[in-house]
C-alpha cells in the first residue's frame, strides 16, 4: 500500500490503491510544531469535515491512521479496537 518516492530522508510516502495515488505523507521542516509529518488525500467526494492536511508527530502513526481512514472511506471497514 505504501511506496517511498525516493531514497533520501525527505522522501514522500505515497499510498497507492488500484494503481492510483490517493494519499501521501511528506516530512515537514524541523521548526514546525504542529507535527513532523503532513498527510494529504485526493479522494473524490471529500467534504469539509475531513480536513486536510492532517499533521502527525510519528510516521508510523500517520501511516496507520491514514490506512484506517482510507479503509473506512473506501470500503466501510472499521479500524480494529486496541
Amino acid at each position: 500500500m505504501w511506496g517511498k518516492s525516493s531514497d533520501d530522508s525527505s522522501a514522500y510516502y505515497d499510498c497507492i490503491i488500484a494503481d492510483q495515488m490517493v494519499a501521501w505523507i511528506e516530512p515537514r521542516p524541523s521548526y514546525c510544531d504542529r507535527g513532523h509529518w503532513k498527510m494529504n488525500c485526493e479522494l473524490p467526494d471529500l467534504d469539509a469535515a475531513d480536513r486536510f492536511p492532517r499533521y502527525y508527530m510519528n510516521l508510523n502513526r500517520a501511516k496507520e491512521e491514514t490506512e484506517d481512514f482510507l479503509r473506512w472511506r473506501l470500503w466501510k471497514i472499521r479500524a480494529p479496537v486496541v
